[in-house]
């Protein structure tokens, strides 16, 4: 019987403690205006990388946006004059989401391909022309 009564707490104890684990790493997207905008700034370095400087770009930005959810639409990265990309994605997203996405794309070193993160800023959509 105390066996018994040992093995229903110890799993009781295991089923509360995955329940609680489960809720402190649930990630839900960090929406904070579904209408609004992100936009982001980077430059790419590559490393040995078989293609050009755009469609590494495209890659990255493919791979990290990919790394958050709840985005409904998303604009490819665009070459400025200055050799960097800007690119946006629609929501505007909650900082914790954010720092996600900058942190995808400088610790990200996909097939050799890195960014630097100049900016990222959001754009409520009251504000967005």
């Amino acid at each position: 019987m105390k066996r018994l009564l040992i093995a229903a707490v110890a799993l009781l104890v295991v089923i509360v403690g995955v329940g609680l684990l489960k809720n402190a790493t649930h990630y839900d997207g960090g929406v904070v205006d579904k209408d609004g905008t992100t936009t982001v700034a980077f430059t790419v370095h590559t490393k040995g990388y078989g293609h050009d400087q755009d469609y590494a770009a495209a890659v990255l930005w493919q791979t990290c946006i990919g790394s958050i959810h709840h985005w409904n639409h998303m604009t490819p990265p665009a070459r400025q004059a200055d050799r960097s990309y800007v690119a946006s994605v629609r929501p505007f997203f909650e900082q914790e989401t954010l720092r996600r996405l900058k942190g995808c794309l400088t610790d990200a070193t996909i097939d050799h391909l890195h960014a630097d993160v100049a900016r990222i800023s959001n754009e409520p959509a009251d504000s967005a022309g």
